[in-house]
């Protein structure tokens, strides 16, 4: 590529903004490519990881460092032109001689100049990303499609940092997957989410001991949608650490509802991602929103699955400590399905362990299953950790584990998920309230 100088064209849009940003682009592709109708590519720009850089150093120094990215792809321009779509991403409208001809070249010269350091006042930072290449014609003949093939393309699983792919037509059919993406951030902003609570019980005296609370969202043609599915939608969307703090938020507001109705033996468990587990300040966060609804902290439990605890252990251990100090009850999640560590269980401060419900389906007939779970219930009374056991559906399963001394149960056989409404007659009616 020739010496890049900076050619963009006039009513370039201002820095930080989508909405200009797409309809400058948008204007771009009318004028230069469906008139000229000659070969032009449309690169999807996906820088990776940006919201650690928004927790590191917080969201103005972000945006300098944006501004440092936008920069750079300009100057690896001779012609064409580029701008924002979102936090993460920069489309670039390209010309090309023939299909991909260029493009790729294009790809690999602002891959190389962004993987150059960044600085900040006296940091160096290092950024990656991935470019996504779609072509006019060839692939799609309007601009809002070919942005998007690209993005799919910058996205594909095949996808590695710091490397392009291009469209393919196999892709199109991943496309479904980013327009739900899009309704699911339409659907946080209309507040279309609702939470649901699963009664826990005491295994001795089958009464209410707490709740967990369930994310649900009715997808607006195909109806209620698998947790296991949404869960996966959103994490794909980059939505997860926003829906986290709305669940945790609204959970605590449902739980002051209920302490109001006189209903203050009932802690709500949330359940918490990863990502969101490995928040700067999670414990800061909690307890604002604890102290924003008047809750102390005995109304309140978080669930962490294991492999989300042990994907950086010291962060774990000062984090956790932090939660069990402030008096947060923690439970993991699944155990069993993840690294059963004897050293992890000594060395965390944990409440609970969930036994994953896969465990519970054939005790107490499979011998296999009936032994693993006495071995985890032993286990955890020789650390003192109580147990939940998740997915309890029929009597012999809860006579099995109550027998064996374990404490709590959690399935159909006690209740189905409820709206937050119904918690309060469900505690009277089995509390004898």
């Amino acid at each position: 590529m020739a010496e890049a100088t900076d050619q963009q064209p006039s009513g370039t849009p201002p820095l930080h903004s989508q909405q200009a940003g797409y309809e400058y682009l948008e204007r771009y592709f009318a004028a230069e490519v469906l008139c000229a109708q000659r070969y032009h590519a449309v690169l999807a720009v996906t820088l990776e990881r940006y919201h650690t850089l928004i927790d590191g150093l917080g969201y103005p120094a972000a945006l300098a460092v944006r501004q440092q990215v936008l920069q750079r792809v300009r100057e690896c321009l001779r012609e064409g032109a580029c701008a924002e779509l979102g936090d993460q991403q920069i489309v670039v409208i390209l010309p090309v001689i023939g299909p991909y001809q260029g493009a790729t070249h294009a790809a690999r010269h602002i891959l190389d100049a962004l993987a150059q350091p960044f600085y900040h006042e006296d940091l160096a930072l290092h950024l990656n990303a991935r470019i996504g290449i779609s072509l006019f014609p060839e692939d799609a003949q309007d601009f809002a499609t070919l942005a998007r093939y690209a993005s799919i393309a910058a996205h594909d699983r095949g996808a590695h940092r710091d490397e392009y792919m291009l469209f393919r037509a196999d892709m199109a059919a991943t496309a479904n997957r980013f327009t739900i993406g899009n309704i699911l951030r339409d659907a946080l902003s209309r507040r279309e989410f609702t939470l649901h609570y699963q009664p826990k019980v005491r295994l001795d005296t089958r009464m209410p001991a707490g709740v967990e609370a369930l994310l649900r969202w009715h997808h607006p043609d195909s109806g209620a949608m698998p947790p296991e599915r949404l869960i996966a939608l959103l994490d794909d969307a980059g939505l997860l650490m926003a829906l986290g703090e709305w669940v945790l938020d609204q959970a605590c507001r449902d739980q002051a509802r209920w302490r109001e109705a006189g209903i203050e033996h009932l802690p709500v468990a949330v359940n918490l991602a990863p990502a969101q587990f490995h928040h700067p300040d999670l414990a800061g966060m909690v307890r604002h929103t604890l102290d924003n609804h008047s809750l102390p902290t005995s109304a309140l439990e978080l669930e962490i699955t294991e492999s989300g605890m042990m994907s950086d252990p010291n962060h774990t251990l000062v984090t956790l400590r932090f939660l069990r100090e402030m008096g947060v009850r923690i439970s993991i999640d699944d155990f069993g399905t993840g690294y059963s560590s004897l050293s992890y269980l000594q060395r965390f401060p944990i409440n609970h362990l969930k036994i994953d419900q896969s465990f519970l389906h054939n005790i107490p007939a499979d011998p296999n299953d009936t032994t693993l779970v006495e071995a985890i219930l032993a286990m955890s009374r020789s650390l003192g950790l109580e147990v939940i056991a998740e997915g309890v559906e029929r009597a012999q399963q809860a006579d099995f584990l109550q027998s064996r001394g374990c404490e709590f149960g959690q399935g159909y056989l006690f209740s189905q998920a409820l709206e937050a409404d119904e918690i309060i007659g469900f505690a009277r009616r089995h509390s004898g309230g």
